[in-house]
């Protein structure tokens, strides 16, 4: 999406020391996972529903933000990833929630406006609007 989300998600989590484990654990999910089996919402504690649509993928301290994308009709629903964050509290941060409905927001916008692409990575992105 844009630099952010998706792709950046992937490299980032790629790139992440490879002794640490959530982040190692949480790429397999987002590649293997999800994509072979959706969401596992039967445990919370790998992933939960937070608020309006937007859920979350956990691992140790690291989040993945994510909301579903209904898609074409003869396609299942699509997961779209927001962002990442590392968590420190024991609550989701506000500020994580409204970055995630933001980017939701900017996705179903670009979205009608038929500005979404789907790269060679796979990753989905929307162009910037011109100005």
């Amino acid at each position: 999406m844009d630099g952010i989300g998706g792709e950046g998600i992937q490299s980032e989590l790629a790139s992440a020391d490879p002794a640490d484990i959530n982040a190692s654990s949480m790429l397999a999910l987002l590649e293997k996972g999800v994509p072979d089996n959706g969401p596992n919402f039967s445990n919370i504690t790998r992933c939960r529903p937070l608020e309006d649509g937007i859920f979350e993928f956990k691992d140790g301290s690291v989040r993945v933000l994510w909301f579903y994308d209904e898609g074409d009709p003869k396609i299942r629903r699509h997961i779209i990833c927001t962002h990442l964050f590392r968590k420190q509290g024991r609550k989701t941060p506000r500020r994580e929630i409204k970055k995630a409905k933001k980017r939701r927001s900017l996705y179903l916008k670009a979205k009608a406006e038929r500005r979404l692409r789907l790269p060679q990575s796979g990753v989905l992105q929307f162009r910037r609007e011109k100005k």
